[in-house]
């Protein structure tokens, strides 16, 4: 089942169940076919920049100049299109990111939330989804990203910026449900 996600008059977010059969990245790029070609209503050529983003290289059709971003967990498949540059990441809640979180997360950032695990994922996510759009500037694993983790909570929406620079990024909670959570990540 594919669900449609309308963020704004210019961005979408699909997900679907990724079907495994044979090894894990080849079900993710069935799935990332069978999305593109309901998305689009035909093939689509993927290609990725030498940053590793998606974009289409279709000549002649409505495509070029379209945003993508995919995103994929244990279990599903997230894609965004828009028409400016956006991120997307989906993740799985899972006790890993409770091991982890010094890696990803300032103390300033753990101080400023409750320590659930769909916070922790929700930050994941959201430094994820700035990576995707921002690049290199996002340092590794984020730590160039500052999330403003007080507004994390119950809110759908949230910001951070890459310190550096001091570009400024809104994040959209998506989807959370007990399984999964989506963010989208664009600048402003």
């Amino acid at each position: 089942m594919i669900k449609r996600y309308k963020i704004s008059d210019e961005s979408e977010v699909f997900c679907m169940p990724i079907e495994q059969k044979g090894n894990k990245r080849e079900s993710e790029i069935n799935a990332e076919n069978a999305l593109l070609q309901h998305i689009f209503g035909k093939d689509i050529e993927l290609k990725h920049t030498d940053e590793g983003k998606p974009y289409i290289e279709n000549k002649n059709t409505d495509e070029n100049g379209v945003f993508l971003s995919i995103s994929h967990s244990r279990t599903h498949l997230a894609v965004a299109v828009s028409k400016k540059e956006i991120g997307v990441d989906i993740e799985n809640i899972s006790d890993r990111l409770q091991r982890v979180k010094d890696k990803y997360l300032s103390k300033k950032e753990q101080n400023g939330m409750t320590m659930t695990l769909e916070n922790l994922c929700k930050c994941w996510c959201a430094k994820e989804a700035i990576f995707k759009t921002a690049g290199k500037k996002a340092g590794y694993l984020g730590e160039e990203i500052d999330i403003f983790t007080d507004e994390i909570g119950e809110n759908c929406s949230f910001d951070a910026q890459i310190i550096p620079t001091k570009e400024k990024y809104k994040l959209t909670i998506v989807e959370q449900n007990e399984q999964y959570i989506i963010v989208v990540a664009w600048a402003y």
